[in-house]
């Protein structure tokens, strides 16, 4: 198995083996501006990532030496403040944390062989703690500016745990929100 690293400001990722650490043949691979990346098991394995540069987001399929065949899907419907992504490789969902004036976690279905990049839905409430301060478990406080936080939590995480449910790093909130799936 494989270990990729997206270096966005060298526009590359690299693929290291698991097993040794060592590069592989296939590394590094030129991409624009990967700024956040997670692998999808499903349909013969593909990496996600999010474009720092552009409103896009991208997946690629994995082939030989963990080489990326990239642009497979190009999802250009969300805004340019996407901050961390993860994937549900239970329910093949992939959900993106959207900060600005949105404050959310957007998702997508990719359990097709060929995804079609469809939203699927949207959790918390649009704007979040900059619209009003009043407390709610689906209002959330991610911070664009992460070097800006003193201490505690310093970049939002989101993630799934075996049981399909997911965890929400509200960093600008210093908490951890367990969904239920």
């Amino acid at each position: 198995t494989y270990l990729w690293v997206a270096r966005g400001s060298q526009n590359k990722i690299e693929v290291y083996l698991c097993s040794t650490g060592a590069a592989t043949a296939a590394s590094p691979i030129a991409f624009t501006n990967p700024i956040e990346l997670a692998y999808d098991s499903s349909n013969g394995g593909r990496v996600w990532f999010l474009n720092g540069t552009s409103n896009t987001m991208v997946m690629a399929t994995v082939g030989a030496n963990g080489n990326l065949t990239s642009g497979v899907l190009t999802i250009s419907d969300f805004p340019s403040n996407k901050l961390t992504l993860g994937i549900d490789n239970l329910t093949n969902e992939l959900a993106v944390v959207v900060g600005g004036s949105n404050q959310q976690v957007w998702f997508w279905s990719i359990s097709a062989a060929t995804p079609t990049g469809t939203n699927t839905g949207k959790l918390g409430q649009v704007g979040g703690y900059q619209s009003t301060a009043v407390v709610a478990n689906d209002r959330f406080c991610f911070s664009d500016n992460t070097s800006a936080l003193a201490g505690g939590l310093s970049k939002p995480f989101i993630t799934y745990d075996s049981s399909s449910n997911l965890y929400v790093g509200d960093v600008g909130s210093e908490r951890l929100l367990v969904f239920n799936s």
